[in-house]
């Protein structure tokens, strides 16, 4: 097993330098999260610097929030790498292999639950006040899987609420999520859940 050897320095993150073949793009909304994030809690991962070619391998959206902070200084952990084939592909990997993770969903609601005392500042968790509050109502009912849903209801088998749950790749879920908030101003209506309970009944009556 190879052990990269690194240095961990502050640097002004206005010497830093992106990777302009990055291809992940980070949202506004993302970024204000990291902001937050790194405002309550400081830095635990550095951004990963190549010292051959002075490039950001990982921490691109680290590098921009702290842009977006003013920060003076950022921890920096500056590593070899053998070839520029080799600092693309560890970028690569950092972007690709967090995204091959599966949440359990039952787990990461009871984990909310625990935190969600009132001490704790929720969005420091990285989820939104409408994704957290999507996820304590939620309820599979079967899926192409050909799990048996029966035992996904045990979720919420002492309530009466279920759910009908929409997957919508990042960029149309965020669209999606600033549709509803600005209809929920339009229509005086409190809860994304009267929103398109509204929109359904109202399309129906029209059918």
């Amino acid at each position: 097993m190879r052990i990269a050897v690194d240095t961990i320095q502050l640097v002004s993150p206005n010497e830093l330098k992106a990777n302009p073949r990055n291809p992940n793009t980070h949202t506004e909304e993302q970024i204000k999260r990291l902001c937050k994030v790194i405002t309550e809690q400081g830095f635990r991962v550095p951004i990963v610097v190549s010292k051959q070619s002075g490039k950001v391998v990982a921490g691109h959206g680290r590098l921009q929030a702290s842009l977006k902070l003013g920060l003076e200084k950022v921890p920096v952990s500056f590593q070899d790498f053998a070839s520029e084939a080799q600092e693309n592909t560890h970028m690569l990997a950092d972007n690709r292999l967090a995204e091959l993770a599966d949440m359990d969903n039952t787990m990461l609601k009871d984990l909310l639950q625990e935190l969600d005392t009132g001490e704790i500042d929720m969005d420091l968790t990285g989820f939104s006040e409408s994704e957290i509050g999507s996820l304590m109502t939620q309820v599979f009912q079967g899926d192409d899987t050909g799990d048996d849903p029966t035992d996904k209801l045990e979720v919420m088998q002492n309530t009466q609420l279920r759910q009908i749950m929409l997957v919508y790749k990042q960029e149309e879920f965020e669209e999606i999520i600033d549709l509803l908030e600005e209809l929920k101003s339009k229509m005086s209506l409190e809860t994304n859940h009267d929103v398109i309970t509204q929109l359904i009944r109202d399309k129906a009556k029209q059918l």
